[in-house]
């Protein structure tokens, strides 16, 4: 079993160019984390329109806001926007 100390050894030039990508994002020891605590876990980061309960709270707490706006502040389309604030008044 490795030691825990180990992973505090490893610099961001050790790693792939995923975990190196993260590292240049986030830090150094969050990549150290993610390596004690979920070595060979995959993990997928899906894109924002993933998370419908976020998009439709955003849609409601921006209300003064067009589809038009809150689609351009979240990266993605009008008319998904429009259907994620329908299928919230059902």
């Amino acid at each position: 079993m490795i030691k825990r100390e180990v992973y505090n050894l490893i610099e961001i030039e050790d790693l792939n160019e995923d975990l190196q990508m993260i590292a240049t994002v986030c830090g150094i020891e969050p990549v150290r984390f993610l390596l004690r605590e979920f070595a060979s876990q995959h993990f997928y980061i899906p894109k924002i329109t993933r998370f419908e309960r976020f998009i439709k709270r955003y849609i409601k707490q921006h209300s003064d806001k067009t589809y038009n706006q809150i689609a351009r502040q979240l990266g993605i389309s009008q008319p998904y926007v429009k259907k994620v604030a329908r299928s919230s008044y059902n």
